[in-house]
C-alpha cells in the first residue's frame, strides 16, 4: 500500500479518536456520565473511519475477507446520533442519569445488524459498490443521523432555558461547536452518499473520503485543544480552586446581588442569564457563578428558579381569587413553558403547582 498524505491523516484521525475516547472514559473526575458518553461518540468515529478507509483505499487487498465484518461494525454509525443527543442532554440537565429506557435509542443499530444478517448469506456482497442493500443501509444512516441532529439542535436551541440557564458560557460554546461540527460532518457524509451511492461516481470515492478524514482530523484536534485549554467544561479540576476572589469581595458582591434581586425582581425576566446579570451588577461572570454556587449550593438556573417559585406561591394559594391558571402564572414569573414551571416547582417544593394549589398550602 502506497503511503501518502491521506493515509497518514486517516491513521492519525483513528489514533486521535481512539486516544480521546480512552482519555474521557478513564478520567474519574468531573462530569463522569457526560464524559463516558463522549468517549463512546469518539469510539464510534474511530470504528467508522477504519471501515471507510479500508473500503475506499483498499487498505491492502488481502483485507477483503474482513470487509464483511467491518461492514457490520460500521453499523455503529446508527449509535452516533443517539449518543450525541444523550450527551447534549447530560450537559443541559444537571441531574441526568442513564436509564434502561435510553437503550431504546440503540434499537436501529441492532435492527440493522439483524436485517443484514437475515438478508444475505454472502456478506461480501455488502462491500460491492453496486449493492442495493449497501446503498439502503447507507441511506438509513444518513436519515437516522439527520433526525437526531435536528432533535439535538432543538434540545439545545429551544429547550435550553427550560432545563438550565446559561450558567457557563464556555460550556454552551462547547455544545455549539460540537453540534455544528457534527452537522458539518453530516453534510460531507451526504455528499459522499450522493456522489458514490446515488450517482455511482466511484472514481471520486478516494477524494470524497479523504475530505471526510481530513475534517475529522481537524475536528479531533479542536476537541483536544478545548480539553486542554478549557478543562472546566469537562470538570477535570476542582471548581474554583484557582479563584482569586477574596472573602471581602465575595461578601460585597453577595450583598449587591441580593439587594438587586429583591429590589428589581430580575428573576421575573424570562431571558435572564448569568452573563446579563453579571454585566448589570458589574461583577465578573466567574465570580458571580462562584458566589451563587458556594453560598447557596445552587447553579444559576436553580438560584433564579427558586425565587420564581416563591413568587408564584401566593398566586397558586387559595388566598388569591384563582383567576389565573397555572400556565399564566408560569409565564408571569419568568418561565417559558408550563413543563419547566412544573419541573422547577416540584424540585424546590416536592409537589407540583397543581398539587400545591389543591392543598391550598
Amino acid at each position: 500500500m502506497q503511503i501518502n498524505f491521506y493515509n497518514v491523516v486517516s491513521a492519525i484521525a483513528v489514533f486521535q479518536s481512539g486516544f480521546l475516547s480512552l482519555f474521557f472514559i478513564n478520567n474519574k473526575r468531573g462530569a463522569r456520565r457526560s464524559n463516558i458518553i463522549l468517549s463512546f461518540i469518539l469510539l464510534v468515529h474511530a470504528l467508522y473511519i477504519i471501515y471507510t478507509y479500508t473500503l475506499s483505499f483498499g487498505a491492502g487487498e488481502g483485507a477483503v475477507k474482513y470487509y464483511n465484518i467491518l461492514f457490520l461494525v460500521s453499523q455503529t454509525a446508527f449509535l452516533l446520533g443517539p449518543l450525541l443527543f444523550l450527551y447534549i442532554l447530560s450537559i443541559l440537565k444537571p441531574d441526568f442519569k442513564l436509564s434502561p429506557v435510553h437503550l431504546l435509542h440503540s434499537l436501529p443499530f441492532f435492527m440493522a445488524i439483524i436485517y443484514i444478517l437475515a438478508k444475505t448469506q454472502n456478506l461480501t456482497i455488502l462491500v460491492d459498490w453496486g449493492s442495493q442493500l449497501r446503498t439502503a443501509m447507507s441511506a438509513g444512516v444518513i436519515i437516522h443521523l439527520f433526525i437526531y441532529l435536528m432533535a439535538s439542535f432543538y434540545l439545545k436551541r429551544f429547550k435550553l432555558q427550560s432545563i438550565i440557564s446559561v450558567e457557563d458560557d464556555s460550556k454552551m460554546s462547547w455544545l455549539r461547536f460540537l453540534l455544528l461540527g457534527y452537522i458539518f460532518l453530516w453534510f460531507i457524509q451526504l455528499h459522499i452518499f450522493v456522489f458514490i451511492d446515488i450517482w455511482k461516481l466511484y472514481q471520486l470515492c478516494p477524494y470524497s473520503d479523504s475530505l471526510y478524514f481530513t475534517c475529522v482530523f481537524i475536528f479531533c484536534n479542536c476537541i483536544a485543544w478545548i480539553a486542554m485549554n478549557k478543562p472546566e467544561i469537562f470538570s477535570f479540576h476542582k471548581r474554583y480552586q484557582t479563584s482569586e476572589l477574596s472573602e471581602q469581595d465575595k461578601q460585597k458582591y453577595l450583598d449587591k446581588l441580593l439587594a438587586h434581586i429583591e429590589a428589581d425582581k430580575i428573576y421575573l425576566e424570562p431571558s435572564i442569564t448569568l452573563t446579563a446579570l453579571a454585566k448589570k451588577l458589574h461583577i465578573p461572570n466567574r465570580y458571580l457563578s462562584q458566589i451563587i454556587n458556594e453560598t447557596f449550593n445552587l447553579n444559576f438556573c436553580d438560584f433564579i428558579n427558586r425565587y420564581r417559585v416563591e413568587y408564584s406561591k401566593p398566586y397558586l394559594s387559595k388566598l388569591e381569587d384563582g383567576k389565573k391558571n397555572i400556565l399564566e402564572i408560569a409565564y408571569m414569573v419568568g418561565f417559558n413553558s408550563k413543563s419547566s414551571f412544573n419541573q422547577a416547582f416540584k424540585k424546590h417544593t416536592g409537589v407540583t403547582p397543581s398539587e400545591f394549589r389543591s392543598t391550598g398550602s
